[in-house]
């Protein structure tokens, strides 16, 4: 999500949600495979893998938003195109050859050829705001900055399901934002805090936790007073490589790009 901007977080009417009972989630380990410098930074919403690269989705008020191309052997970033009607990008998921952004208040998503970035459709948003999006079997979850995820048809936006992410408690987490699926879970990060949590599908329950402290290590001394400086240059932006099993990981305005895993 963006800037000091009061994020509203109303939910379309719905039915009731049921709530499964949860473990507590275990903490996963991060180790860091390597890391990337990009050579433009951006102010991440979403991110996902496209062939040897990354496409990610930026948001931007003044500036337009856009869809970059982050080469995962050079770090040269190449601006492919602005978001239409000089929203603001939110973000971003790829599915049947067919790439979704979402846009932060504007009330739509944009359906893009995934080769060509040609715009293919705009679709109306079933949520009030668009935070994060990602590609769940022929499905879609949307998250808008609460506890609940809403899962979509991809060809209409129609809500197929809502599902709420909760604690052993019962108590729903907050701040959800950037998705990505990935080993048969939804992997999120919590806008404002230095940690991914791992959601099951189905139940709404945490797995697991993931610390993303380690990341900072790579910064340097200035970066990261920098992005100390800045608050809202936070962790965003996720994206899992299936071939060699790892994620993507980098946060808003960083200038690094980190390839990772999770212990199991």
């Amino acid at each position: 999500m963006r800037q000091l901007i009061p994020v509203a977080v109303a939910l379309a009417a719905c039915p009731a949600l049921a709530r499964e009972e949860c473990r507590a989630p275990r903490q996963r380990d991060l180790q860091v495979m390597s890391h990337l410098r990009r050579d433009n930074t951006a102010f991440t919403q979403g991110l996902v893998v496209s062939n040897s690269a990354l496409l990610e989705s930026s948001g931007a008020y003044g500036t337009p938003s856009m869809i970059n191309r982050i080469d995962l052997r050079t770090g040269d970033v190449t601006r492919l195109r602005t978001t239409p009607e000089n929203a603001y990008g939110e973000g971003l998921a790829l599915l049947n050859e067919r790439l979704y952004q979402l846009t932060w208040t504007e009330g739509k998503a944009f359906v893009y050829d995934h080769e060509s970035l040609a715009l293919v459709k705009t679709l109306p948003l079933p949520v009030k705001e668009g935070w994060g999006i990602t590609a769940v079997g022929e499905e879609l979850a949307l998250s808008d900055g609460t506890g609940t995820l809403t899962f979509v048809d991809p060809d209409s936006f129609s809500v197929v399901r809502r599902l709420e992410v909760h604690d052993p408690r019962g108590e729903p987490y907050s701040r959800i934002n950037e998705l990505e699926w990935a080993e048969d879970a939804i992997y999120a990060n919590l806008w404002h805090e230095d940690r991914i949590v791992e959601i099951d599908p189905h139940t709404g329950c945490v797995r697991s936790v993931i610390e993303l402290g380690p990341l900072y290590e790579a910064f340097s001394s200035e970066e990261r007073a920098a992005l100390e400086r800045d608050r809202e240059s936070v962790p965003n932006g996720i994206a899992y490589h299936s071939r060699s099993r790892s994620f993507y990981l980098t946060g808003k305005n960083w200038p690094l790009v980190f390839r990772v895993k999770f212990s199991h």
